[in-house]
C-alpha cells in the first residue's frame, strides 16, 4: 500500500536540494512509500540560469551526493530552464 513518508524527510530533502547552485526553485516535488521502506521521490528543479551540458552532469551528481543519506529506491529529477513553461501549469 502507497502511503507518505514523514513530513520532516520531505522538508528535510527540499533543504538539501534548494543549497544547490543554480537552483532558483523546486516545485512539483512528490515523496511517497510503496512498502514504508522503499521510498520514490520526483521534483522538478528550476534553473537560475542556461546551464551547459557539463554543468547539468555537475549538478546531477550533487543531486546524487545530497540525497545519499535518504533511503529513496527510485528518484526522477528534472531540470526545468529559466523562461521554460512548466507543462502542468
Amino acid at each position: 500500500m502507497q502511503s507518505a513518508p514523514d513530513k520532516r524527510m520531505l522538508d528535510a530533502i527540499r533543504n538539501r536540494l534548494n543549497l544547490l547552485q543554480h537552483v532558483n526553485a523546486i516545485h512539483h516535488m512528490h515523496l511517497w512509500s510503496v512498502d514504508g521502506e522503499k521510498h520514490v521521490l520526483t521534483a522538478r528543479l528550476e534553473i537560475d540560469r542556461m546551464i551547459s551540458a557539463e554543468e547539468q552532469i555537475i549538478t546531477k551528481q550533487e543531486v546524487n551526493n545530497r540525497l545519499t543519506d535518504f533511503t529513496l529506491a527510485h528518484t526522477t529529477i528534472e531540470f526545468e530552464m529559466p523562461d521554460e513553461s512548466c507543462r502542468d501549469g
